[in-house]
């Protein structure tokens, strides 16, 4: 054999092998899917059956690689076995396995909720060549009063190569430890999986205070937005909502030109959406004077006022008499606060009227009273 041939050959030999390779696991699969098909009744039960898998929660919008899987409860992956009439949870007579696997994720088409479970192993994902098998950890468990659940799952590859850019995660009977009427599939909603690289970068929905400003949306970590924001003292959640409520006119001035309409309109409205901490602001002044009125509520969206003297809507701000005994738009600035008292639950302790406040400390440990809209006080 000529030294051209032999090389030819060795040459050639890897890809005739990976071809020979992917066309013996093509039947091996087909003929696979036909023994569970032909074991699990497929034919006579056909897609209306009376038992279905379900997955209890559902999945986050995103999921990093590399990371254990969790529902949006930020729980380990649970499925439960029901009756589809009853919808209620079916114990199986004898232990049966079921098995978490990776779909495309437009499955299935068009919305239909009536797939077979051959249009359903269609649409199974696996790995990219050379890669890692695409979903490692314990795939397979055993209903236990029907229920299982999976706890150490993760993907090895990111979704953006699939045909939707997204995956589905799909639960099935394993055909090894079942043989009666078809039980059918369950799937989740479609979701994406990005690099672990990125989750260092990810936005937290729904934010929270005290998370970094480029938390929010479009506003990327160390971007201009960032850098204005930090330059004006702007470093959390909770400080963007501050001077959002007091001033938006000023803090879109910090952001400057480059913030477009629509580009502010989705960062806001992220910001809005957090919900958690809650800040009270009590400042002293006469019953009919306010200083330097400013209070965010619990969902650091709306400013209303307290004062020593009674409870003061936003509404009513603008039209009291400020310090110096004349009306107007009062101090925008949140840096003229004078105290900043703690959360506490309505309706456990003193009312307002009774506290002595000193402008000049913190309060901390004590009990108050909120009033509800309908109880408010305002002076006459």
């Amino acid at each position: 054999m000529s030294s051209f041939t032999q090389s030819l050959c060795t040459k050639l030999e890897p890809v005739f092998r990976r071809v020979v390779h992917e066309e013996i696991q093509k039947q091996l699969d087909r003929y696979a899917n036909a023994g569970s098909l032909q074991r699990l009744r497929i034919g006579e039960a056909g897609p209306s059956a009376d038992l279905q898998l379900v997955v209890t929660e559902q999945m986050p919008a995103q999921i990093y690689t590399k990371r254990k899987i969790r529902n949006k409860d930020n729980k380990p992956l649970q499925v439960k076995l029901i009756n589809t009439i009853s919808q209620e949870i079916v114990d199986p007579s004898s232990p049966t396995k079921v098995e978490i696997v990776v779909l495309n994720g437009d499955f299935p088409s068009r919305h239909r909720e009536d797939w077979t479970s051959e249009e359903f192993n269609s649409n199974l994902v696996k790995e990219r060549n050379g890669k890692a098998p695409l979903l490692v950890g314990e795939r397979i468990a055993v209903l236990v009063g029907g229920v299982a659940s999976f706890q150490g799952l993760e993907f090895t590859d990111n979704s953006c190569w699939s045909r939707s850019g997204k995956f589905i995660l799909g639960v099935r009977v394993h055909p090894s430890s079942y043989d009666g009427p078809r039980i059918k599939e369950g799937v989740t909603k479609p979701f994406k999986v990005l690099d672990r690289r990125g989750e260092s970068y990810k936005k937290h929905f729904p934010p929270r205070p005290n998370d970094e400003v480029w938390r929010l949306r479009k506003i990327a970590k160390g971007g201009a937005f960032h850098k204005k924001l930090e330059k004006a003292k702007i470093q959390t959640v909770k400080d963007f909502l501050t001077q959002l409520n007091l001033d938006p006119r000023h803090l879109r001035k910090i952001l400057g030109k480059g913030m477009s309409e629509e580009l502010w309109k989705a960062t806001t409205k992220h910001a809005k959406t957090c919900k958690d901490g809650e800040e009270r602001y009590l400042h002293q002044g006469q019953p009919s004077t306010i200083n330097y009125p400013q209070q965010v509520d619990n969902e650091l969206n709306e400013v209303n006022v307290i004062s020593t003297s009674g409870y003061f809507g936003m509404q009513q701000v603008n039209s009291m008499p400020i310090q110096g005994g004349t009306t107007g738009t009062w101090p925008p600035s949140y840096q003229q606060q004078n105290m900043i008292m703690p959360t506490y639950q309505q309706g456990t302790g003193t009312s307002l009227n009774n506290m002595q406040t000193n402008s000049n400390i913190m309060i901390e440990d004590m009990e108050f009273e909120v009033c509800s809209p309908d109880q408010r006080g305002y002076p006459s």
